[in-house]
This record gives C-alpha cells, structure tokens and sequence, in this order.
C-alpha cells in the first residue's frame, strides 16, 4: 500500500490598520505538511477533528483577513510542492518532482525569481522560518543569496528539520548551536521532557513575533513552514 503525503497550505493576510492607506497588506504564509483541509477549523473541518483542535488565533487571521476556497498544493510530497511555490513553477516544469537529499546541480539556483525576492521587489521585508529549502538539501549561501530573506532561521534541508529539539539551528546563515538541546542530555528523559531543552516551535513563533514588532511600521512578508 502507497501512502502518500499532502502539502497544504493556509494563505493568511493580516490587514493592519497602518496599511490600510498604503493598500498593501502584511503576509503571513503558514506553509505546513500532512495537513488536509479537513483538519482546519477555519474551512469547516470534520466534527470529530473539531473537538480535537482549536486554533483561535489561527481563526482570527481568517476572521479579519481572506479564505481561499480554491487553492492547491503544487505536489502530493513536500520538497517538490515547497518547490514550486518558492520558484513559482508549475509541477510539470519544476527542478524538483520527488523527494531526495540533493538538488539537480545543473538546473539549480532557479532561473527564476524565488518567492521572496519578488516579495522584496514589492516593497517588502521579508522573513522565514523552518523548512527554508526548495526541495532537498541547501547551502546556507544560496539562501542568503537567491531566496530573497532578509531574516530566516530554520533548517538547510527537509530531513533535519524534523526533530523539535534539534541541537543546532541556522540563522541569516550562521549555524547556531543550542546546547539545552544536547541529545545526551535529552535522551534519558524520553517524551517527558517537562521543562527541559528549547522547543523549537516556540523558538519560531518568539522570532516571528519579535520581526513582525521590528517591522510593524512597514510592509512585511513571513514565509512560516515550521513542520
């Protein structure tokens, strides 16, 4: 039995008051894996999903912003669906169809602008967070220079990313150490980690929160795939 994995996404456009006269809203683009649309409160999930998940801030955003009702993943696997969307390829024409460690070295950096430098060319700050990659494993100096982040902090590649308390994390291309997070340390403690180790979620959702204050007197765009 195949099974198959669905990228979706949640296009939320948070309409700040400042902007309102300028006519160009903040983006957030919460970007996650193995998430269907019956699994989201805000598009009318399934009864016995809603009674497991509640997302109020999430319902919010939705509330005050817009709901896509005809949208698409790009791709049923998660490098090649982040793939089109950064380079905005269709999957028929994407560098990336499955999902492997490398990137084609031959058709790669993107002969066409990444997502977040059309975003920059916009008028935009830009930020990003977690799975930071077009598919497969990146070098910290192609995201500085062709992905268009003027902040990002996350993961090189789609594999690492996977683990909460990873013990290093990259950032503006530096990689961060993170001592809290010493598997050895871990380990003994199993899934009852209580107040231990640096959750990386929450490591997110802080500098997430701290670059939209920096530039809540601006026009901003968060790219947001922490799963």
């Amino acid at each position: 039995m195949y099974v198959f994995k669905t990228a979706v996404f949640c296009l939320v456009i948070y309409l700040s008051s400042a902007l309102f006269s300028q006519g160009k809203p903040n983006i957030i683009y919460i970007y996650t894996d193995d998430w269907g649309i019956g699994k989201v409160p805000c598009y009318d999930m399934d009864p016995k999903s809603k009674a497991l998940i509640n997302t109020p801030h999430i319902d919010r955003l939705r509330a005050e912003g817009m709901l896509f009702s005809n949208a698409y993943a790009a791709n049923a696997v998660c490098g090649p669906s982040r793939n089109s969307l950064l380079t905005g390829r269709h999957p028929g024409n994407s560098v990336w169809r499955a999902n492997s460690k490398k990137m084609p070295e031959d058709l790669w950096p993107s002969k066409t602008p990444m997502l977040g430098k059309v975003a920059q060319q916009a008028g935009y700050k830009t930020a990003a967070f977690g799975k930071l990659s077009a598919g497969g494993t990146e070098s910290a100096e192609i995201l500085e220079q062709e992905y268009g982040f003027d902040y990002w902090l996350g993961f090189l590649g789609h594999v690492d990313c996977r683990d909460y308390y990873s013990p290093y994390i990259y950032e503006n291309g530096k990689k961060i150490e993170i001592p809290e997070n010493d598997p050895e340390k871990l380990a003994p403690l199993g899934y009852e980690l209580g107040e231990e180790g640096v959750f990386l979620e929450d490591k997110y959702a802080d500098k997430a929160i701290e670059f939209i204050k920096d530039n809540k007197d601006g026009s901003f765009f968060i790219y947001y795939a922490s799963t």
